[in-house]
Parts: C-alpha cells; sequence; structure tokens
C-alpha cells in the first residue's frame, strides 16, 4: 500500500499540469484552474468502482466467498467434497480478502486527498465556496472506513494516503478510534452542510461535479444521519452507553435519514454497454452471472425467514418471488443447508430420488455461468429482479435505515422519538417495494443492449398488494409478541432479507455483532464452511510497512473478533 500511495502527490501534480485545458474546457473557466480541480477530483471519488457503482472482480470474488460464509447464496455441491470450505484457500480467497484494504488505502481516498492539495493553494477568499466539497468527502470517507474497518479491526486511517505530508508508512489506528472518530465528523459535516449557501453558479457547478446526488445537498445530510445511525447500532454491544448517546443526539437534532426508496444511495451505471450480462461487462452484472453456481436459494431465507413452504398465505413473504426465481417447472424449491443425509431428505419432498443424488453428490453441476431454465432443479436469485440495469446500486437504502431506528427502539427505550413495530412494519413495506419496483421496471430482454438472456417470464412477478398487506399486518403483529432478544433477532432476519447479496458485508457485520448475546443466527452450509471474523491483511503490508504493522501481526488472522463485536 505505501509504495503505490508515495507517488500520489507526483501523479497529481502532473495531472494537474497536463490536463488544465481540459480542465478550463470542461468547466468554462479560463481565469482560474484551481475550483475546477477540486470539482474534478470530487467526481473522480465517487466514480471508483466497488464504492458507490460496482465493479466486476470485487463482486465476483465476494460472491464466490462471502455467499458461502454467510449462507446467502449457497453452492450446491458441498456434500460431494469432504474438505471444509476455507476461503484463503481457494483460488480467488486472496482478491476477496485483500481488496477493501487495498482500495480503502488508495483508490476510494487518492482523489480526496489529492482535493486538499488544491485547497492549501486557494486564496482564502475562494476557500469558502469549496468548502463544500470536504464536508461531503468526509461523508464518503466515512463511508469508506466504516467498510474496511469492519472487515479488518484496526487499519491505518488517520495517517492512510498520508504521502501528501510525506508520511509514507502509516500507523494502524484502532477500530475504537475510528469508529468514534467517524461518528463525530459526520456530526460535523451534518451541521456544516445544514447552514450552507451557495449561489446559482456554485449550485449548478456542484450539481455537475456531484454525481452521487445530483448536488442535492439534503440526500448529503440523510447519507450522513443514516450512516451514523449505523454505526451507533454497531456498537450497541461493546459500548452501549456511547451508542445510546450518539442515537439521542440524533434525536434530539432532528435528524433526516434516507426514509424512502427515492433516497437511495448508489449510483446508476450510464454506459449501458459495460454492464452486459453475458460476460464482456466489467460490473455487477457479470459478478452475478459468471457465479451461477453461488446463487441458489438457501432454505433458511426461504423458509425460516420468508416463510414460503409450497403454499401462499398471509404468513408468506411476498419478496420470496421477486428475490426468488422458480425452478424450471414453477415451484420454489430451495437448497437445504443441512448436514448431507438430511438434505437428500429433504430434497426427496420435491425431487426425483435420482435428481436429488445427483445435486448432493455434485453430479448435476451445471457450468459456472449457467442459468439455463432446464439445468435449474431448485430455485435460484431472481435474475430479473437483480439484473435492473437501470437501477441504482443500493449502497444505503430507507429499509435499512427503518431497521436500525426499530433495533435503536428495542434496545434504548425512549431513545429515538419512534416506535420499534411501526419502524418494523415501515423498513418491510419498503423493502417489499423497493424489489418489486427493481423487478417489474427491468425492461431489458435478448434484443436490448445491454441483453439479458434466457429470461423466463415467470421471473416477472405482480405484486398481490392484498396478500402483502396481510403480511405485514401479520409480521407487525408477530413482531409485537416478542421480547427483547426476540426482537432484536427478528430485525436481524429482516436485514439478511433485504440486504442478502446486494449488501452482503453489512449482513457479515451484522451476524458477528450480534453473536455475543445471541450466538451464531446465519446458516451456512453445515460443518462446510469456515466462519470468518475479520479478513487478513494484504501480505504487502508486512513486507513494506513492518514497523507497524508489527502491532496488529498478532491479530492476523480470521478468527479473532474485532473490537466492536464485544468479544475476544
Amino acid at each position: 500500500m505505501s509504495k503505490i500511495i508515495k507517488y500520489l502527490v507526483l501523479s497529481a501534480v502532473i495531472f494537474l499540469s497536463s490536463c488544465e485545458k481540459d480542465l478550463e474546457e470542461k468547466f468554462g473557466n479560463p481565469d482560474k484552474q484551481t475550483d475546477p480541480d477540486i470539482e474534478l477530483f470530487f467526481t473522480g471519488a465517487l466514480q471508483e468502482r466497488h464504492l458507490f457503482r460496482t465493479n466486476y472482480g470485487s463482486y465476483y470474488h465476494q460472491f464466490r466467498q462471502l455467499n458461502k460464509v454467510t449462507g446467502i447464496g449457497l453452492y450446491p455441491y458441498h456434500w460431494s467434497s469432504s474438505r471444509e470450505w476455507i476461503v484463503l484457500d481457494d483460488w480467488s480467497g486472496p482478491s476477496f480478502y485483500y481488496d477493501i484494504f487495498n482500495k480503502a488505502s488508495v483508490n476510494w481516498v487518492k482523489n480526496l486527498n489529492a482535493m486538499q492539495l488544491v485547497f492549501n493553494g486557494l486564496p482564502e477568499e475562494e476557500k469558502a465556496a469549496s468548502e463544500v466539497y470536504f464536508y461531503m468527502a468526509d461523508i464518503v470517507k466515512a463511508f469508506v472506513y466504516q467498510r474496511s474497518t469492519d472487515a479488518y479491526d484496526d487499519i491505518p486511517y488517520e495517517e492512510a494516503s498520508g504521502a501528501f505530508q510525506e508520511i509514507f508508512y502509516p500507523r494502524y489506528d484502532s477500530q475504537e478510534v475510528i469508529y468514534k472518530d467517524i461518528i463525530e465528523k459526520l456530526g460535523i459535516a451534518v451541521g456544516a452542510l445544514k447552514n450552507v449557501s451557495l449561489d446559482a453558479s456554485q449550485q449548478a457547478r456542484l450539481s455537475s461535479a456531484d454525481i452521487l446526488n445530483g448536488g442535492d445537498v439534503s440526500k448529503w445530510i440523510k447519507f450522513a444521519n443514516s450512516l451514523r445511525l449505523r454505526m451507533a447500532i454497531r456498537l450497541s454491544v461493546v459500548d452501549p452507553t456511547y451508542s445510546r448517546e450518539v442515537i439521542q443526539d440524533l434525536t434530539n437534532n432532528n435528524a433526516e435519514y434516507v426514509v424512502n426508496n427515492e433516497d437511495v444511495i448508489g449510483m446508476e451505471e450510464l454506459v449501458k454497454t459495460r454492464l452486459t450480462a453475458g460476460g464482456s461487462g466489467i460490473f455487477f452484472p457479470r459478478a452475478f452471472q459468471e457465479n451461477g453456481t453461488d446463487f441458489w436459494a438457501p432454505r433458511f431465507i426461504m423458509e425460516d425467514i420468508f416463510n414460503y413452504k409450497q403454499v401462499v398465505d398471509e404468513t408468506v413473504d411476498p419478496r420470496t418471488f421477486v428475490i426468488f426465481q422458480p425452478a424450471s417447472d414453477g415451484r420454489y424449491i430451495p437448497l437445504p443447508e443441512m448436514e448431507r443425509s438430511a438434505s437428500l431428505n429433504y430434497l426427496n419432498q420435491y425431487l426425483d430420488s435420482q435428481d436429488a443424488e445427483d445435486i448432493i453428490n455434485g453430479n448435476h453441476e451445471p457450468t459456472n455461468n449457467t442459468w439455463a431454465a432446464d439445468e435449474q432443479l431448485l430455485s435460484k436469485y431472481n435474475r430479473v429482479t437483480y439484473l435492473n440495469f437501470d437501477a441504482k446500486f443500493p449502497v444505503f437504502t430507507a429499509s435499512e435505515t427503518y431497521l436500525l431506528l426499530a433495533e435503536a427502539a428495542v434496545r434504548f427505550p425512549g431513545s429515538v422519538d419512534v416506535s420499534a413495530v411501526d419502524a418494523y412494519n415501515k423498513a418491510i413495506d419498503l423493502s417489499i417495494e423497493y424489489y418489486y419496483s427493481l423487478n417489474n421496471t427491468n425492461k431489458s430482454n435478448s434484443g436490448t443492449i445491454p441483453p439479458l438472456e434466457e429470461v423466463n417470464p415467470d421471473y416477472y412477478v405482480t405484486l398481490d398488494q392484498a396478500q402483502a398487506n396481510s403480511f405485514t399486518q401479520q409480521r407487525t403483529t408477530y413482531f409485537s409478541s416478542l421480547g427483547q432478544d426476540d426482537q432484536i433477532e427478528e430485525i436481524f432476519y429482516q436485514k439478511v432479507a433485504h440486504l442478502n447479496i446486494f449488501n452482503t458485508y453489512e449482513v457479515w457485520s451484522e451476524a458477528r455483532r450480534l453473536m455475543k448475546n445471541h450466538g451464531m443466527l446465519l446458516k451456512p452450509v453445515e460443518d462446510k464452511v469456515e466462519w470468518l471474523e475479520r479478513l487478513y491483511y494484504p501480505p504487502t503490508e508486512e513486507r513494506d510497512n513492518p514497523d507497524n504493522f508489527s502491532q496488529v501481526a498478532g491479530q492476523n488472522d480470521n478468527s479473532t473478533p474485532v473490537w466492536w463485536t464485544g468479544r475476544k
């Protein structure tokens, strides 16, 4: 990491010198280059892949590895092997382990730090107009480092990308320090953005540069408050007093959150030709398509969370039919995660005994990227829903906000001005609306650009609103009847349902957080997958930054819980 960062200042200077003419033409400001540079660097930061938009490699390895660890998407041939799935041993394991650390250290923040270099050279009278970009940059950094420290625990933070200050070998900061500093900076950013005042020209420039939220400052405020709420709940086990204080601060300041599906934080990829699901794209669709064997519908989601057991009544979650697609015979049949004999008995309920044996014995394995209908003996994730090329990739959605508010109300009664039951109900309603919208607005087919091949009309589903209303009413009544611990677990399972393969890192983190008081809540394939408490640091850290790395070398494993779990 550090050797790469070392050259960022030089690269930035070369970039500024060589691209001055292009910047003037782009922004129409021939009298000065400073403001456009800050805007351009800000735009560059927002468009980094695997941050607010997707990319192929990161999601390919995440699906191949984290799906198995969480049990969110199942691989159907575990039973034919005697070996446990150890992520680091798999050929794609290293790419998965090191991806977020390296991107957080370089790709995601290099442009944000270059902004500071330009800002330092501005005349004092010009700095005020640029401050709005730095408060937004602090929100971006908060998201970057929250995701990175969640995966690795202690990481370079305060001195990360410190080449601008001639810090080439950054120290590692503790997760506690990082979390609390991020939460504080988010609060400061919100306070500043509430008071920002831009003239028409400044607003136009911001709207052009802000490719995430279109220059809508209120959306940045909502994103920051929602992130702050997420992080406060993340600390509820290890430091409940501090967690409550942050939540009360949000409440006392009438915090606005991401609370409707129009406010979703994420980016739509505008260059559709790069999104093709057929194998040549560089984004989420290609990763999804090529991991066809890792997207079989898990029994524990379909039956234990969605309560679908081949009969549709008011107890069945309508998301079953848009999150999953039917098997080739039209039935919704999940893949079980139990031990071998129990899984075989389960499949024998629905399949010819030879087909069930073939699945368990690994003799019915399609090619890696096959989703063909005639090979789908069981349900998989719904390709129409997840390959909507016109949708924003969701980094933060309204349903998550309401689930966080529901848990805050359960854990800290009186600390938030919201009913846990009402928030829980709203979260499910919004999630149903969100997934049906993804499914129903997908207009792609084999003849469009990008094409969506092999689309069965049964993959499109019309919401039965009466059944959905009965379901949410029934589910809310059920939630109201639960005690505190059971309500927290039920909120977690709704996070699994809503976040699933879009935000698997959050599901993984929430499962680790709750283990101290609730045990293992996820259900990966029994006895076949090694659980991960954290990800390994890249080996380059030990080589290039040995003195600082020595402080964390003792926890460079996948079995030591991170700080906010409250476990040792």
